[in-house]
Formats: C-alpha cells, sequence, structure tokens
C-alpha cells in the first residue's frame, strides 16, 4: 500500500495505481544512468479526493514491467512525486472569490514563480477591498486607506498592506529589473495571511465562539 499527502485535498491518503507504468525518456537523468537504472511514471488516484499523483520510479536496467508495477503498487521504489502538496494554510473559512486566488498565491511561490505569487498577493488584497465594499474605481492605495477609515483593518495593517501594492506595482507596470528573493515573497504571503486571518478566519472563530456561549446560555435557562 501506498500513502502520501495528496497534492489536492493535501490529506495523507493510500494512493492505488491507475493504469500500467510508462518508460521516462529523453531525460538529462535517464541518460546519466542509462544500462544500470530505468526510469517510469505512473499515475497515482488519490482515494480521498480522487485527483491523480505522478510518481517516478527508479529499478534496475532490465526489470520487468510486470515487476515495477508491482514496485508502485508497494512503493518500494518511488523516488519522487509530482505535483508537491501545496503550503497554503486550511483556508476553509475564506470565501471562494477570496480563497481560490490565495491558494493561488501559495502555489505560485511552490513552483518558483516568484513575481507571479507576489502579483497575485496584490491582486488578492484589492479583491479582501472590493469584497468589503470599496467598489469604487479607485486605486488599491486608495482602496486600502478606505479599509483603514472605515475601521475594517488597523492601521499598522494598512501600512503593512501598502508595502505589498509597491512591490506589486512595480512589476504590473513591467518593471522586472529589481532582483525579486525568496524573502520578498514569504513577506507578501505573510501580510496577505495577516489580512485574510483578520478578517475572515479570526471572525469566524469570534461568531462560532459566540453561537456556542448562547447555546449554553438557552440550555442553562
Amino acid at each position: 500500500m501506498v500513502a502520501r499527502y495528496c497534492w489536492s485535498c493535501r490529506i495523507h491518503s493510500q494512493m492505488l495505481r491507475e493504469g500500467g507504468v510508462s518508460p521516462l525518456q529523453n531525460l538529462e537523468i535517464v541518460d546519466r544512468f542509462k544500462g544500470v537504472f530505468e526510469f517510469y511514471s505512473v499515475a497515482m488516484k488519490c482515494q480521498w479526493c480522487g485527483n491523480m499523483n505522478v510518481a517516478t520510479l527508479q529499478v534496475h536496467d532490465g526489470t520487468r514491467i510486470s515487476e515495477v508495477a508491482s514496485k508502485a503498487d508497494s512503493g518500494s521504489n518511488i523516488i519522487l512525486w509530482c505535483p508537491e502538496p501545496s503550503s497554503a494554510p486550511e483556508l476553509g473559512a475564506v470565501p471562494d472569490l477570496i480563497r481560490r486566488p490565495a491558494e493561488e498565491v501559495y502555489q505560485a511561490k511552490d513552483t518558483g514563480a516568484w513575481r507571479a505569487s507576489i502579483l497575485m498577493g496584490r491582486a488578492v488584497i484589492e479583491a479582501i477591498a472590493k469584497d468589503h465594499g470599496v467598489t469604487e474605481k479607485i486605486s488599491l492605495e486608495k482602496k486600502i486607506d478606505k479599509l483603514h477609515e472605515k475601521g475594517i483593518i488597523l492601521a499598522s495593517t494598512a501600512e503593512d498592506t501598502h508595502e505589498v501594492r509597491h512591490l506589486g506595482n512595480e512589476m504590473a507596470h513591467g518593471d522586472f529589473s529589481t532582483e525579486v528573493t525568496a524573502e520578498d515573497v514569504d513577506d507578501v504571503i505573510a501580510i496577505m495571511y495577516d489580512l485574510i486571518e483578520q478578517l475572515y478566519i479570526s471572525k469566524a472563530r469570534r461568531e462560532r465562539l459566540r453561537e456556542k456561549r448562547e447555546a449554553r446560555k438557552g440550555e442553562s435557562t
């Protein structure tokens, strides 16, 4: 039996082989170990969500296909999985129009598309502003300021969010001369998540606790 964290549902689930195994060709690693090892790919279906995970197997040269399939079933020779699970945290309390783009911010980071991650982070912040009633056709700068003016976000949160806006603006206007670092991406994601946590996750937690308190109060009367 093979089990791993599925890239899609992010649950540690059993993986079952779908179909046969396919030899990998025209890859540097295949050519490098030619005559010593062979490499195969196989589709493995997550038994929780039903989505496919692709496994790469390494076996000795000359291994029979039936034996390769057997090794895939046991997981004994799997050396790589694709895609990797996203680093995105659980965002279940967040509405889809915010949650899905926010998850893409993490996915872009995980694949090394740092600029895309930052640009998406900026877009998520603008979507959050619109979701909180700031729908005027004004700049993102003014939308962030309005969130603060309305008491929706703290002054410190507004300042942090403006930093994401500055960085995102540079790239949105085609200024790619400044090198983007992993630290830049982590900072953008941290600020975006703080905003989501304050406006959605904490709010949902407060409402849940309040409902439980009211229910207990009703039971005691």
